[in-house]
């Protein structure tokens, strides 16, 4: 069976840099771990966290704490919040629809969240004057996670999300003004679009925490490396459409977040942006051109999805991610034409070839050569791109 697909939380490869300057291979090795700020200490305005040595990340999210890029992991600045019933519950805050509230927080900017207002994709908060955000919806972290690996690793025999949002959840989430009896209090960044994955609360983690210090209000979370625009990539994994992907991955199943408009379409006014997964990439645990679901569940590492936007495109970021699936043909592998896909330019060029053709069935994207969208969403949120690449060996730590 091949259901809606996508990302593998069977992570922790051995690293090797490959394909770069000498120079580059040193400085990204000295900076393994890298911190941004004092270890073990949350800065209380995430914007004052300060920038790394030039030369290290084409880009790196600004308020990260610490940066550990051979065990895949980034220390974020933990929010505590509280859901309408008074619940205690705990987020982080990844992306800012409007650059100004971005740049202050010290998190991506992406424009197009503000595309989804209106749909069950972004659910209201209020914000009191400490900054604390009031949530309708909360997850429910305390449920089985079940994922059992099938004959070629991918599609996984038996898969169950480990994590639920509830009817009303979403980590996508607006700020409205405060009613106040009568009076309505308008706070400040009202109309603003956060992206704010809830990661803890009375039910228990989130799959992607490695750890969490509630008193100096840290949470180190694991990433995923990938490819965009032919650079290596290392991004958050925390809610998810579709349960197999939810499963896949270790995040939240959330399925108001495919209510998120512009499906197979990566211009404004869609809300979102391409993700695209190889089913069957070159498999080989040291082999530096692997890549694929099938190698990812087979304990190899990570798949090295393509991504199809980053950042430091204003107009085109987003973490909502469009599922769109590819598998190589039978005629390009036994040509030997099989590769590591590392851009949406690569993919669009093998689709158009007939090299690779889409995975599952769904909506056509013109911008990828044809490839299907499978209609589901991953929220996936860039922390890192690396100038040169970065090719890991595989291999499970």
């Amino acid at each position: 069976m091949l259901n809606r697909i996508l990302f593998m939380s069977r992570r922790r490869p051995l690293m090797a840099l490959e394909k770069m300057p000498a120079a580059a291979v040193a400085a990204i090795a000295a900076a393994a771990v890298f911190a941004l700020g004092a270890p073990g200490r949350a800065e209380a305005e995430p914007a004052r966290a300060r920038a790394p040595s030039a030369g290290i990340f084409a880009y790196r999210f600004p308020s990260a704490l610490k940066i550990d890029i051979e065990h895949e992991t980034v220390t974020l600045p933990l929010h505590e919040g509280r859901t309408t019933d008074g619940r205690v519950t705990w987020y982080v805050v990844t992306e800012s629809s409007d650059q100004t509230d971005a740049t202050r927080r010290g998190v991506n900017y992406s424009n197009k969240l503000l595309n989804a207002v209106g749909t069950v994709a972004i659910q209201k908060v209020q914000i009191h004057d400490d900054g604390e955000l009031v949530f309708e919806g909360t997850v429910n972290f305390g449920l089985s996670h079940v994922l059992v690996p099938g004959p070629n690793g991918f599609p996984p025999t038996q898969f169950a999300a480990g994590a639920a949002g509830d009817a009303k959840y979403s980590p996508l989430v607006q700020i409205v003004p405060e009613q106040n009896g009568k009076q309505e209090k308008t706070a400040l960044g009202s109309g603003v679009v956060l992206n704010a994955p809830q990661v803890a609360n009375e039910t228990g983690l989130s799959g992607s925490v490695v750890d969490i210090d509630y008193e100096r209000k840290t949470v180190t979370l694991n990433m995923l490396g990938g490819w965009v625009d032919g650079q290596f990539t290392l991004y958050l994994h925390t809610d998810a459409s579709s349960e197999l992907v939810a499963a896949l991955e270790s995040s939240t199943y959330t399925p108001n977040l495919n209510a998120a408009p512009g499906i197979a379409n990566d211009e404004p006014p869609s809300s979102r942006a391409a993700i695209i997964p190889v089913v069957n990439g070159i498999r080989g645990d040291a082999n530096p051109m692997r890549q694929g679901l099938e190698s990812a569940l087979l304990g190899e590492g990570d798949p090295f999805n393509v991504a199809q936007e980053q950042p430091s495109d204003p107009v085109h970021y987003t973490p909502i991610w469009d599922v769109s699936p590819v598998q190589w043909t039978d005629a390009a592998i036994a040509a030997g034409l099989r590769v590591q896909l590392h851009s949406q330019d690569a993919v669009r060029t093998q689709a158009l070839a007939g090299n690779i053709v889409s995975a599952l069935p769904g909506t056509a994207d013109a911008g990828l050569g044809g490839i299907n969208s499978s209609g589901s969403i991953s929220n996936c949120p860039i922390m890192v791109v690396i100038p040169g690449g970065v090719a890991f060996t595989g291999g499970v730590e």
